[in-house]
């Protein structure tokens, strides 16, 4: 008897998972803060998640790309 294992690189995607789509405002806003601060505070993280209704995880998200992709283009 043989037995197949197989190895799945990578995460599975399930169906609590979705790609954040920002409205305008939450963009501009957060566009805004970033030409002041490339990096955030855990306060002002604080204030924007609940300024603009997204979650502190998302705003800080936000940033780290934002960061990645400034720098590289």
């Amino acid at each position: 008897m043989t037995v197949c294992l197989f190895v799945v690189l990578g995460k599975t995607r399930t169906k609590d998972k979705y790609r954040v789509v920002y409205t305008e405002s939450q963009r501009i806003e957060l566009e805004k803060e970033f030409l002041y601060h490339q990096y955030i505070t855990i306060k002002r993280k604080a204030e924007l998640s609940a300024t603009l209704n997204l979650s502190e995880r998302q705003v800080d998200y936000y940033f780290l790309l934002f960061r990645l992709f400034n720098n590289n283009y």
